[in-house]
């Protein structure tokens, strides 16, 4: 079974669509689709991306919350670190219509357990510590409360990574974070993905050159122009 992994869309519907279509180049109907939330704000096509994950359907196996997705819903807006980011947040609200708004009441919160494959996998947006804003650092790692998982899917910091834990030399614990498809900041602008094959018990990291000044034009004045410029930088 393959799993392509999702995070931090960020309302980039032109990334979101390479994605997709790169997916379905290399893997055909051999795919399912997990997301780690962050699907809206920064970008200017909020009820577009929510379409497109609307249209996987039975394939979007997976669908978490993170914490842009709870600010919409009332919850913790007050964290954002910058005054553009909540004047962002609040553009999106602004503009969402119904049916994205219904699907994102609908996410699942976090953390989220699931079982693919006889292998037991977590999903959380950020960390057991912050499970919406937190990092997934080399300390976090490290505590017990990770070890009866084989995987650990995590998304927030918009920067891919794979890590491995050996408890005892019998235990092996994975963490991986896709990266972001959307506003990537591992100074690399393309949009990021990865598959996770669970049959193989490997995962593939995946960039995806596109249209990023067709993105870029979108943007209309009613978001920070911050967002629009670092697309074409990956930070």
């Amino acid at each position: 079974m393959k799993i392509a992994i999702l995070s931090d869309i960020h309302a980039n519907l032109t990334a979101l669509k390479a994605v997709l279509a790169d997916c379905y180049a290399k893997y055909q109907d051999n795919i399912n689709f997990i997301n780690l939330g962050d699907c809206i704000d920064y970008g200017m096509n909020p009820n577009e991306v929510v379409s497109e994950l609307i249209n996987l359907k039975d394939r979007l196996i997976l669908n978490i919350k993170g914490n842009h997705e709870r600010a919409i819903l009332g919850f913790e807006f007050d964290r954002f670190s910058s005054q553009r980011g909540k004047e962002a947040n609040q553009y999106t609200n602004s503009i969402l219509n119904k049916q994205s708004f219904d699907f994102i009441k609908h996410m699942k919160d976090c953390p989220f357990e699931i079982i693919l494959c006889d292998k037991k996998i977590l999903c959380v947006h950020g960390d057991l510590t912050d499970l919406y804003w937190g990092k997934m650092n080399d300390d976090e790692i490290k505590k017990e409360d990770y070890l009866k998982y084989d995987f650990i899917l995590s998304g927030h910091t918009h920067i891919s990574s794979f890590r491995t834990i050996i408890q005892n030399k019998e235990k092996k614990v994975n963490f991986i974070n896709s990266g972001s498809v959307g506003q990537p900041r591992n100074l690399n602008p393309n949009a990021q993905y990865c598959v996770l094959d669970l049959d193989a018990s490997a995962v593939s990291f995946n960039s995806v050159a596109y249209n990023i000044v067709l993105e870029q034009k979108k943007y209309n004045g009613k978001i920070d122009e911050y967002y629009r410029d670092r697309l074409s930088k990956g930070i």
